[in-house]
């Protein structure tokens, strides 16, 4: 029984894991328009507080981390501003709280923004 449990604890853990790591992108998809800008704001986009990433001296040139636990914390949402190749904006707020979010641009520029 206990050998049950611990195997069911284990499997639990790794889809969980799994899960994490294929968290799809905050920004919608636009079929052939992809993100290539975001921008990422305590509260809506109109209150102009629009947030630089963390300073990361070992930061990896093409992610930028946000940390937002504390905007919920001061009763406020953080929102995602995507910004498409077609010049199209989509605002998400993000009304569950979240840590972070880390911004990631791929080989051909197109931006992906994950949030746990």
């Amino acid at each position: 029984m206990a050998r049950l449990s611990l195997l069911t604890l284990l499997v639990g853990l790794m889809s969980a894991g799994s899960a994490l790591a294929t968290t799809p992108s905050v920004c919608p998809v636009r079929g052939n328009d992809p993100v290539k800008y975001i921008s990422v704001y305590n509260g809506k986009p109109e209150d102009l507080v629009n947030l630089a990433p963390d300073d990361e001296t070992d930061k990896n040139p093409k992610q930028d981390k946000f940390t937002l636990d504390y905007i919920y914390k001061g009763g406020r949402v953080a929102t995602i501003r995507c910004k498409y190749e077609s010049g199209a904006i989509t605002d998400v707020e993000l009304k569950d709280p979240v840590k972070q979010c880390t911004a990631s641009r791929g080989k051909t520029g197109e931006v992906t923004i994950r949030c746990h």
